[in-house]
């Protein structure tokens, strides 16, 4: 399970919940949601490439996760630097600077998710593919023991009025 997410997600959520009633709370709160975020981004980037992620589609399976494993470190990271800004300094809300880096992130975070998306698809696609395959050859097989018996049966079964083979 990845515990790291589960606690950045229920942060986030508390986060959400306290920033009408105090800012200050939020932010923290807040803060810890996105370092969170930031250590499982940082825990499954060294794992794929730890592992080196193979698959049957070839390479471009493996640069599709890395890259969307690449945008979700960027967008976590860039999360956490504004968080410091947020936490230390009131006016940053008003920064138009850093509203670009927000904006950045967010969209570090997109292109992570479309192509998880995509990759999700895909497989899926695939995994249908591969089931729709077997069932065939299970048909087919079935369909051969089927007349085989249904021969058995026809000769071993005596008919009225007429003699067995």
């Amino acid at each position: 399970y990845h515990i790291l997410m589960i606690i950045a997600g229920a942060s986030g959520v508390v986060s959400a919940i306290f920033i009408e009633q105090n800012i200050r709370v939020s932010n923290v709160v807040s803060s810890i949601s996105v370092h969170f975020y930031l250590l499982e981004a940082l825990t499954l980037f060294g794992e794929h490439k730890r592992y080196a992620v193979t698959d049957d589609s070839g390479k471009w399976m493996a640069r599709s996760i890395m890259i969307g494993d690449a945008t979700w470190v960027l967008g976590s990271l860039l999360d956490v630097i504004l968080s410091y800004f947020y936490l230390l300094d009131d006016t940053s809300d008003w920064d138009v600077s850093l509203v670009v880096l927000a904006i950045i992130a967010a969209l570090g975070w997109l292109i992570c998710s479309i192509i998880y998306l995509g990759i999700f698809a895909y497989d899926f696609y695939e995994a249908k593919t591969y089931e729709s395959m077997l069932g065939k050859v299970e048909i087919m097989e079935g369909d051969e023991s089927d007349s085989r018996d249904a021969e058995n049966n026809r000769r071993s079964k005596p008919t009225k009025g007429r003699p067995r083979d």
